[in-house]
């Protein structure tokens, strides 16, 4: 007690503090509601634009009130409410009204700008009647000067009935978890650095120095993450709106996620069916309890940087029990800035997410073709990584395959032997066993699904890296993909890559051991880095199959970006690096290389942070409107799919006469209408998508109703003259689908027992 009673007190003052939290958690939760009269015209005090019949705010268009800047440009006129008092909380801040061809703007306005609660104002679009955002006021901050305002721009009138500004009382726990992990983080270093105990810990650091360069290796790669805001970047949007719809279906019980019901304004968007989201339900289940849908993106992104480095250290250390070659190949592979580029430019979750496994792979193949003690279980690893990417990027285990399957043919006198035939094949069955929940389903929409995906045809050539981009050490920090290189996206293997080349070149030009494995990795250093440029024929390829075998026709075209080949030279340069290292005798050339690869490495990452965080804007990630429209390319929507940002609330009947006899409700991700006694036979379409798996089913009559699909690919159903009742329309997937869900559990259980256990026994031999 006596050598820790300084701890005991910071504890005690922790405990107190955190109890103190708690307390102020069980308070009312804070509601306002703005009405008319509650605004004043900002600029003159007039009030002739305030209904008081039904207290509404009503504009109409006037070009003589507005006020103009210095340019000439129209500011709009601006109403703001009286000021008030906002304190740490979570807030949602809901509108309604309507607008016929009116720009406007709602929301929050303080003079001292707090960046944390002010977010970026709500847009008014026509066909909407209510538009909601989030607003984030940190724990130990209040805010006493808000004004909600109302930003009206013409040249059609605009009516709001209403704002409202209501906690979320969920968020409440959000810090108090966050204060917890902190106190314990702070705890563990007064207790490491200062306390007498300490010494074993201390001791245990100094023995282990790799967890403290771990550490180092996955801050760096983490520096983006640590900020109150999101940059904005290529698939931001898509992303949080997946995370949203997937913690809005955990809500509604559907699991596994198959349809994002509430995506589209309701029409419903099919996107975990065709782009697994394994990994994702523990962040959106997170989201759906109350932690930001920035922190959520933010702790997503900080899970895959830490499982990437702990894969990667520990698949080098099996293969070289090397540490310190282990630690430099960790940092090669985990500040490679075509990494980097995943996670900040593209926001790419998928991709990303499976070059956390990659490294699996790679060893797995290790163990297969180079292992001194060949043991029966080798295959796991290649099993363990293969099914990672399974349920994370199909695309990539896609192009991961063909480099797998290219090295299996180079070295055919190894691959066509009984134990690495057999490895292989097992390890292929584990991975479709494993991940068949997603494969299949998703492999039988695709055949049954009309897509907007096949309307098209891509010309993707031209999206192409050039030599100048690839072999640049010296990268950007911002930009897209798009023909040519003005203003595009860094499209580098990057300083620590060029290193490994030069090694490669270096190991090739003295004679040494290994020299068939350096040539396969030469075949498929050039054979990824040609697939990567502009001038390889992608097009050519895709256009001598369209209308003969239309399936190889698109398999070229789903690649999108040729530059996604960069992936795969990181991975062989780095594999490359790796045999390298181990095979230079030299010590000092040895160091030479190693110190080049580090400084390469942290000479791009370094020149990428600093043009990346003055380049790119960033947003609060507060907004709620992410799955009105935020699906990337349309992929997934129905073949000539109608408008979906138009009568989403509202459904349509046939003859229109009898619409007054029909209404529409949502909730749970389902829709209710109430058809009350329609006078002749009546078609009703609601604005929800056709796909497989929704059901009409007549609430009263207790049967299923015969779902119809309209030219726009909306949901439609038919109801006699005289009709009363309440029909549900809802999603469901096959029951064979929960076949395949069972068979993927059992799978995943039984790999990872046998896993354990293959392991277990390997350590005890």
């Amino acid at each position: 007690m006596k050598k820790h009673i300084k701890l005991y007190i910071l504890i005690l003052f922790e405990a107190l503090f955190i109890l103190f939290m708690i307390r102020g958690s069980f308070t009312p939760a804070m509601e306002m509601t703005f009405s008319a009269s509650d605004f004043t015209d900002n600029i003159r005090g007039r009030e002739d634009h305030i209904s008081t019949e039904d207290d509404t705010v009503s504009f109409t268009y006037d070009p003589t009130s507005f006020v103009y800047d210095s340019d000439g440009n129209s500011m709009g006129e601006e109403m703001l409410s009286y000021k008030f008092a906002l304190g740490s909380g979570a807030y949602v801040m809901e509108a309604s009204y309507h607008s016929d061809d009116a720009s406007s703007l709602i929301g929050l306005t303080s003079e001292s700008r707090a960046t944390d609660a002010i977010t970026t104002p709500m847009e008014l679009t026509d066909g909407r009647e209510s538009v909601s955002q989030m607003v984030y006021v940190p724990f130990g901050r209040s805010l006493h000067d808000i004004q909600m305002g109302i930003t009206y721009y013409g040249p059609g009138p605009l009516e709001v009935y209403g704002i409202t500004l209501k906690e979320d009382t969920s968020y409440r726990w959000v810090p108090i978890a966050g204060y917890i992990l902190l106190f314990a983080f702070l705890d563990l270093f007064v207790l490491t650095v200062f306390m007498p105990s300490g010494r074993r810990i201390r001791a245990y650091l100094r023995e282990h120095y790799e967890v403290v360069v771990l550490s180092f290796i996955f801050l760096a790669s983490s520096l983006p993450l640590f900020n109150d805001r999101l940059y904005l970047t290529h698939d931001l949007r898509f992303h949080l709106a997946r995370i949203m719809g997937t913690a809005a279906e955990a809500g509604y019980g559907q699991f596994p996620i198959r349809m994002l019901t509430d995506m589209l304004q309701g029409h419903s968007y099919p996107t975990p069916t065709f782009y697994c989201g394994f990994f994702l339900y523990p962040f959106a289940v997170l989201h759906h309890l109350g932690l930001p849908l920035r922190m959520t993106l933010q702790c997503y992104l900080l899970a895959v940087n830490a499982v990437s480095t702990v894969i990667a250290y520990f698949c080098l250390m099996k293969a070289t029990k090397d540490r310190i070659l282990s630690l430099t190949c960790t940092a090669l592979y985990i500040l490679s800035i075509y990494r980097l580029i995943d996670l900040y430019i593209r926001c790419a979750l998928g991709e990303i997410t499976a070059m956390a496994f990659i490294p699996l792979v790679v060893y797995g193949m290790y163990l297969l073709y180079h292992s001194k003690e060949p043991k029966r279980s080798d295959w796991k690893y290649l099993a363990a990584g293969m099914s990672g990417i399974a349920l994370c990027h199909l695309l990539t285990l896609e192009m991961l395959s063909i480099f797998l399957f290219l090295f299996c043919i180079f070295e055919y006198k190894k691959t066509f032997t009984l134990r690495i035939f057999g490895s292989i094949l097992t390890a292929a069955i584990v991975t479709v066993a494993i991940s068949c929940y997603f494969l299949i389903p998703m492999s039988m929409s695709m055949g049954s699904i009309d897509l907007s995906m096949f309307d098209h045809q891509y010309y993707i050539q031209a999206q192409g890296a050039y030599p100048v981009q690839v072999f640049n050490p010296f990268t950007t920090g911002s930009g897209f993909s798009h023909a040519g290189t003005y203003e595009e996206m860094p499209l580098s293997i990057g300083g620590g890559m060029l290193a490994s080349l030069a090694l490669l070149v270096f190991a090739s030009l003295r004679s040494g051991a290994q020299k068939n494995t350096r040539r396969i990795i030469w075949a498929l250093t050039i054979i990824s880095l040609a697939f990567s440029m502009y001038f390889f024929p992608w097009d050519s390829i895709a256009g001598i199959f369209d209308g003969r075998i239309d399936a190889l026709s698109r398999l070229a075209r789903m690649v999108q970006y040729p530059w996604r080949f960069l992936e795969i030279t990181t991975v062989v340069l780095c594999a490359s690096a790796v045999m390298e290292l181990v095979l230079l005798e030299d010590g000092r050339i040895r160091r030479m290389f190693m110190v080049a690869m580090i400084l390469g490495t942290l000479i791009t990452a370094g020149v990428y942070y600093c043009d990346y965080i003055d380049q790119n804007e960033s947003a609060l990630g507060t907004a709620l409107d992410y799955m009105d429209d935020s699906i990337g390319g349309e992929e997934y929507l129905p073949s000539g799919a109608g408008d979906f940002k138009s009568d989403a609330d509202h459904a349509i009947t046939d003859p229109k006469e009898s619409a007054s006899f029909v209404t529409m409700e949502a909730g749970n991700g389902e829709r209710y209408i109430t058809v009350d006694g329609v006078r002749d036979d009546t078609r009703i379409t609601i604005p929800v998508f056709a796909y497989p798996g929704y059901h009409v089913y007549d609430t009263g009559a207790g049967q299923e109703l015969q779902l119809l699909s309209t030219e726009d690919s909306l949901i439609a159903f038919d109801v006699p003259s005289g009709y009363s009742g309440t029909i549900r329309v809802y999603y469901e997937e096959k029951a064979s689908w929960r076949v395949l869900e069972v068979i993927s559990a059992l799978s995943i259980i039984c790999f990872v027992f046998y896993f354990l256990y293959s392991s277990g026994r390997s350590k005890g031999s």
